[in-house]
Order: structure tokens, then sequence, then C-alpha cells
């Protein structure tokens, strides 16, 4: 070899023979529109493929706003423009100047024959899903071990510091093989594994790409799983049958893992919920037995003979007391009669002298008969015959008397 062509120089010499090729420079294509890409440069990028081949497409600004046909994946369309390189990637594309609809494609085709198919035989049915268990803690993933899906799912889960028990099933998830695959990953968690949910995930891609989640056979899998099943396949945008014929549809295999946790936590909620609302019927059931037993308690009490004893002892008590009192003062008062009726009576008797004597009296009003009665500086009330004296003790002097 004495001399090389550099890349550039290729792929600007295959972009000059576009240009000048009458055909290429002109010309009209009608296939399945897959990978429908709306820009915000006001571009549509898409991929037109028929049964064998696919080739790259780009609508611009110009031709996606003067036409009202609605493009998506599936829908069969005609585009005419001309065949142009990209020369720093080496790649050519259809560069559209026009567009016409020609109708549905045979992929998207299938897929709606096979889901009106399934959803009259009831495959569809809201009413046949089966709602996830109140707890889930062992997880079937059925994916590619290696992409970035399992990871999606796994961070998910482990974001909720909750724990889980993950076992993954390895399966194709794209080409001739992966319905099968992910037919036989749900078969082995139903016959071995059982875990309490079964989580059949793949990203995004093309119609053709998720084709094997279309598939018939894979769809009854599902449906007729004893274990819920959740669809996590694709974007938001996208459906595939097993969508529609397993439980739960999520919009992306990380929106599955969310799925679950969040049935979980809601189910913690719940318990808590509930553990509260048994311990305040609990202290309230309580307080009330405590209340009825102070007073069965009080009853009892009333009832029991040590309660009325020691309730009549204190009655005996208080009127003994009141007795004391009565007959103390009852005494004194008899004593002070008797004292007044025998210094009258010594009044009256013919042999006392009476001149020579008078009555004291204390400032209680007791009659004092001896000086023993007697107080120093005490007032007292000297009875005379003729009158009375005020006077004070200030001395007190004892001698001995002859008895009358």
């Amino acid at each position: 070899m004495s001399s090389y062509f550099t890349v550039s120089e290729i792929n600007g010499y295959v972009a000059k023979l576009l240009l000048t090729d009458f055909i290429l420079s002109d010309v009209s294509v009608k296939g399945e529109a897959q990978n429908v890409k709306y820009h915000d440069n006001g571009n549509i990028y898409l991929t037109l493929r028929d049964n064998k081949s696919i080739l790259k497409v780009v609508i611009p600004e110009e031709i996606s706003s003067n036409t009202q046909i609605d493009i998506y994946d599936g829908k069969e369309i005609g585009i005419a423009g001309r065949l142009q390189v990209t020369l720093s990637r080496g790649e050519y594309s259809l560069i559209a100047t026009g567009i016409e609809e020609i109708g549905i494609g045979e992929l998207h085709k299938k897929f709606i024959e096979l889901k009106e198919k399934l959803g009259k035989e009831g495959l569809f049915d809201e009413d046949k899903k089966r709602a996830l268990p109140q707890f889930i803690y062992k997880i079937g993933i059925v994916t590619s071990p290696s992409g970035a899906v399992i990871h999606d799912i796994l961070n998910a889960l482990k974001r909720s510091k909750l724990k889980f028990n993950i076992q993954i099933f390895p399966s194709l998830v794209q080409g001739l093989d992966a319905a099968k695959n992910l037919e036989e990953g749900i078969k082995y968690f139903n016959d071995d594994l059982k875990p309490d949910i079964i989580i059949i995930a793949r990203g995004g891609g093309s119609f053709e790409d998720l084709s094997a989640f279309n598939d018939e056979s894979l769809a009854r899998t599902c449906f007729f799983s004893e274990i819920p099943v959740i669809s996590a396949v694709g974007h938001q945008t996208d459906f595939v049958i097993t969508d529609f014929s397993s439980d739960i549809r999520a919009q992306t295999p990380t929106q599955a893992a969310e799925i679950v946790v969040n049935s979980n936590l809601n189910y913690i909620d719940s318990f808590n919920s509930k553990i509260n609302e048994i311990n305040a019927n609990f202290l309230y059931r309580l307080q009330v037995s405590e209340q009825k037993i102070k007073e069965k308690k009080f009853l009892l009490d009333k009832e029991n003979p040590l309660y009325k004893i020691e309730k009549k002892a204190s009655l005996l008590a208080t009127i003994r007391g009141n007795l004391n009192r009565q007959i103390e003062n009852s005494f004194n008062r008899n004593i002070n009669i008797l004292a007044g009726t025998y210094n009258n009576l010594l009044k009256l008797n013919p042999s006392v002298k009476v001149s020579n004597r008078a009555l004291i009296k204390n400032n209680k009003g007791e009659y004092i008969n001896s000086i023993d009665s007697l107080k120093l500086n005490e007032d007292i009330s000297i009875e005379l015959l003729d009158g009375r004296v005020i006077a004070r003790t200030t001395e007190i002097l004892k001698e001995e008397v002859n008895e009358i």
C-alpha cells in the first residue's frame, strides 16, 4: 500500500455520492416508526423499519411544524427526502422533505390484536388482579443481571433502610429466546422459591426491543402466576402486554421498587397506628377498671365489720366525751348549788352565830370554804349580812378554827 485515505475523506466522498445520486437525492421510503423522539429544537428523530432493516430519519422543524400527522412508535408512515451523511460519525440518515400517513405498522398491529384478544378473555380485568401482600420480605426479580435495571431496583430498595430477602433469576430481556427465558423465571419462583412478589423488568428501548414482553405465552404466565407480579418495563410512556396481564404496572423499574417500599411503609404505619390504638384503649380500660375497683372497695369498706366497728367506736368516743363534759358541768353546778344551800342553811340554823360569819366567792362565782382554795392576788367577793365587799388577796395565813 503506497497511500491511505483518511476517514474524513471517505465519509466526504460518500456524502458527495449521495448528493449526486439521482435516486438517493430525492427518495420516498415507507416503514414503521420506532424510537420516536420529539426534540426541544423542533426536530423529530426516529427509526424507520421493516421486517429486515432500519433507517435513521430526521424530520426538520420546518416540516414537523407544518404536518398534522401524529407520529408515534408503531405507526406506518411514508417519508420523502434525501440521504445525508453525518461526517463526524460516518452515519447516514434520511432528511425528510415530506410526510405521508399510511397506517399502523405490522408489529404494532400484532400488539393491538393480541391486546384485544387477551382483553376479551379477561386477562386484563381489574377484579382478577391480586393485591400485594400486607408485608413484603422475599422479592423475586426476573431481569438481566448485568444491566442498569437491577442496580436501579437494588439501590431504591437499599435507600428505604428496610430489610429484604432478594432473589434474582438471570434472564435475557431482548432477542428470540428472551420471552421464553422470562417465562421460565416466573415459573421458577412459583414452583421453588415462592417469594412474596415477583418483579419482571427491563430498561427502555424501541418497540422491537421490548417485543419479548409482548409475547402471548409470557402474558398468560404472568396472569396465572400464584404470586403477584409487577411488570416494570421501559419508561413511563412505554406499554407492553405484560403491563396489562400482570397484577401491577410500574412506569419504571425504580418505581417497582418504590411500590414495594411504600407498601411496607404503609403497613408499618398502619401497624403502629393499631398498636397506639390498642395502647390507648388499654389505658382507658385500665383507668375505668381502677375507678371501678375504687368504687367497689369503698362499698366493701362500708360493709366491712371492722369499718362499722371503727365508725361505732368513733361515735361512742364522741358520745362519751360529750357525756363526761355534761357530767362534769352538772357536778360543778350541783356543788355550787349545794354550797349555796349549805350557807343558806347555816344562816337559818339557830345554833350558829351568823353575825360572826361571812360568805366568800372567787372570781368564778364559786364559794370558798377553805384558804386552800384561795390564790394570791385573786379577786374575791365577801358577802356580809348587810352587803358585799370586793377584795384582793395579798397574804394568806392558815390557822386552826373551831368546828361549829
